[in-house]
């Protein structure tokens, strides 16, 4: 009984370490999200040598849009300060004082900014408005964002614009055009045909291997790390079935063997769960511990009352 229990505790120790592998492998995605300005992984980029102005372009896409399109478009300037213009999209970025872009702020006629909180020049701060001075022009500061996460987010200005209040006469090939967004993923050829683009790629290094290298080449350590991880669970489980067949004096049948599987799956399900609405490691691994004793206590008794009767 007690190699039985003991033998569940490892499984439950090394299910609990995978969760913390993955657990680490989001941060890191979350990182990287938030170092490309939040976008997803599915923003794509408009390479253009257009002179064509982005306030001509916006307007192209404006007179374009239809009321349920989601899409988002970001044009960003080499001095850190991305023009952004949104439709039906959020733009969830970590704050750190004020508020985010409302999706109004898009169709105002006056641009609005997000400054990062290690932005220390250009901007002013009054007891009523916040400013920020973007080549001569005073630019309401709605709220301050930052993260602990990164470095490269703290450092950038994002402005919102439309047609009607982008602020400065620059053209497309002096901006990198990004769009993110149902729209822009489903009708890429839209977009490249306003801005005058050679073609698209991904701006950000894909998250799925089956899709690109991006993701071998950034979470490498987490795929050796799980790999180890699902291998000695594999030889945890494979002694299970070893103490099985010892204690019914038979080998272990493929009953035996799916209801194992099944309560590692719940284990590593569970604790994923419990990962992510507790956020508290130690408490995670205190509910492990309970879950993983009465698991393996119930399944012992299962089969010990099997074998009696």
């Amino acid at each position: 009984m007690w190699k039985k229990i003991a033998n569940f505790l490892v499984i439950g120790l090394l299910a609990y370490c995978l969760v913390v592998i993955f657990s680490q492998n989001d941060k890191r995605s979350n990182r990287v999200r938030l170092n490309n300005n939040g976008l997803s992984t599915n923003a794509l980029v408009f390479p253009t040598k257009s002179k064509t102005t982005v306030k001509s372009a916006l307007k192209k896409v404006e007179n374009s849009m239809q009321d349920d399109d989601q899409f988002q478009l970001q044009f960003i300037a080499p001095n850190k300060v991305i023009y952004v213009f949104s439709k039906g999209m959020a733009m969830n970025l970590p704050l750190t004082q004020g508020r985010r872009f409302a999706l109004e702020d898009f169709n105002a006629d006056v641009p609005f900014a997000l400054v990062g909180r290690d932005v220390k020049t250009n901007v002013y701060l009054t007891e009523l408005q916040n400013y920020y001075l973007l080549d001569g022009h005073y630019i309401s500061a709605i709220g301050f964002t930052g993260s602990s996460q990164t470095d490269q987010l703290n450092k950038k200005v994002f402005v919102s614009v439309n047609s009607r209040s982008m602020p400065l006469d620059l053209k497309l090939n002096q901006v990198k055009v990004v769009g993110d967004g149902p729209k822009v993923i489903e009708h890429p050829k839209h977009f490249k045909k306003i801005f005058k683009a050679q073609g698209e790629k991904k701006f950000l290094p894909s998250e799925i291997p089956i899709i690109g290298s991006g993701w071998l080449k950034h979470s490498w350590v987490f795929i050796l790390l799980d790999l180890l991880v699902i291998m000695m669970m594999i030889v945890a489980v494979a002694y299970q079935f070893e103490i099985d067949s010892k204690s019914e004096k038979k080998h272990a049948d493929l009953l035996t063997v799916l209801l194992d599987l099944v309560l590692v799956t719940f284990i590593l399900v569970v604790g994923l769960k419990t990962q992510y609405i507790i956020n508290d490691y130690f408490l995670a691994f205190v509910l492990y511990l309970a879950m993983v004793l009465s698991v393996g206590l119930g399944d012992y008794l299962s089969k010990y009352k099997m074998l009696t009767e």
